[in-house]
Formats: structure tokens, sequence, C-alpha cells
């Protein structure tokens, strides 16, 4: 099984399909399929704490983000993106 992190939002043949952020990071998309080629898009929100390591290596005047909350910047940053392998499977109902 795959793994998003930390929302990876579907879209098939240009119809937003949903999203997933919890296990096992699945959406139905048969309601967009068609015969012949179809086109995937998966898209993944990056994790909070990697925005945050992100605008913190920026002067104060070019950063996105405003929070009372730090992060260790020795930590490094967090795994992010699709991990793991992105599969269709069939199902018959």
């Amino acid at each position: 099984m795959g793994l998003a992190k930390d929302i990876a939002k579907v879209t098939v043949n240009g119809i937003e399909i949903g999203a997933a952020w919890t296990p096992p990071y699945q959406v139905d998309i048969t309601k967009a399929l068609k015969k012949g080629e179809n086109t995937l898009d998966i898209k993944v929100v990056n994790t909070w704490v990697n925005r945050l390591q992100g605008d913190a290596l920026l002067p104060v005047e070019k950063r996105i983000t405003s929070t009372h909350l730090r992060v260790d910047q020795g930590a490094g940053l967090e795994p992010s993106g699709l991990l793991g392998p992105v599969k269709i499977d069939l199902v018959n109902y």
C-alpha cells in the first residue's frame, strides 16, 4: 500500500474526484473514466512543518506563513509527496 503525505487531491480527465489523507489512501475514480486513454492527475499538499521550515529560510518580509509555532531547523524536512506505489485496482461490484 502506498502513502500520501499530507493530502492527495485526485483528478481524472479534468474531473475532481476527491482527496485522500488517511489510510487506505484510496478514491473511487469510476465516474470519471472513459474508454480509451485517460488522464490521472494527483496533487499532493506538503506538510505544515515543511512549509514552516521553508519560510524560516526566507527574509521575514517574504514569508508566507505566520504562526507562533517554531520548528527545529536541524531536524530537516519531513517526508512529503506520494510515498510508495500508486496503483489502479479493478473492483468488480
